[in-house]
């Protein structure tokens, strides 16, 4: 079966991905052997599965015309809330090499980088998961792909194009109505168990490593017969 697609760009194979975290998160990611999918609502960028300002605008005429009571509209609104707090984003860089701004936002001197590729990444998910680049877009200016639920969530504004976010993407509705469900919490992510080495070509240490380190991520990936490699930020200058 072919996986399922939005209609966004997807990189060409073997395109190299990156996913940077502190050690206790890799700790977790490899006793757990799944990646976590965290809900679009718990990202701090506000903008995060919203519509762009074309795509509101739009809608509002088209109220205007059919003479949609603030109410119904209020409830259609609240549809965005919705598909941002049950849809589950894991996030992967792509670039060719470490990233020094990546290090530093998400796993400082005690820490690691997976190494990956888009083509790995797609062998341990199932196809039903959406795999695709960010698009990075004027949010006043520029419009959206129509059409499903998920669609905003791979859009992101310009300022953060740096990035050169590959998203896989999930939904998980709740049973009934959400409203009804009582006091439960609402889910901050879902883990989706992986195969370690079928996904990972290899573990980066942080630049400059605290001592005891090396160490560490050995025993934890030692089972897995994971390649270990120092940070390529590492190397002495010539003189």
């Amino acid at each position: 079966m072919c996986p399922v697609s939005l209609g966004f760009k997807t990189p060409l194979d073997p395109t190299i991905i990156w996913r940077y975290m502190p050690l206790s998160k890799f700790y977790t990611f490899v006793q757990s052997s799944a990646l976590w999918f965290a809900a679009a609502s718990s990202f701090p960028d506000r903008f995060e599965g919203t519509k762009a300002a074309a795509e509101a605008s739009s809608r509002d005429r088209l109220w205007d015309r059919l003479g949609v009571s603030e109410e119904q509209r209020e409830t259609i609104r609240g549809l965005t809330d919705w598909n941002r707090q049950f849809s589950f984003v894991n996030c992967w860089m792509m670039n060719t090499k470490e990233s020094d701004l990546m290090w530093r936002a998400y796993a400082g001197a005690n820490g690691v980088a997976i190494e990956s590729t888009y083509g790995r990444l797609r062998s341990v998910l199932p196809n039903w998961i959406f795999i695709h680049e960010v698009e990075y877009i004027d949010y006043e200016r520029d419009r959206m792909i129509n059409g499903h639920s998920l669609a905003p969530i791979f859009y992101k504004r310009k300022e953060f194009a740096d990035e050169r976010e590959l998203r896989a993407v999930v939904d998980v509705f709740p049973v009934g109505d959400a409203r009804r469900l009582g006091t439960k919490p609402l889910p901050t992510g879902n883990a989706i168990e992986v195969d370690l080495r079928r996904l990972l070509t290899r573990v980066i240490l942080s630049p400059f490593p605290a001592p005891d380190l090396l160490k560490r991520v050995e025993q934890l990936i030692d089972s897995a017969g994971i390649p270990l490699a120092y940070s390529s930020l590492d190397k002495a200058p010539r003189r």
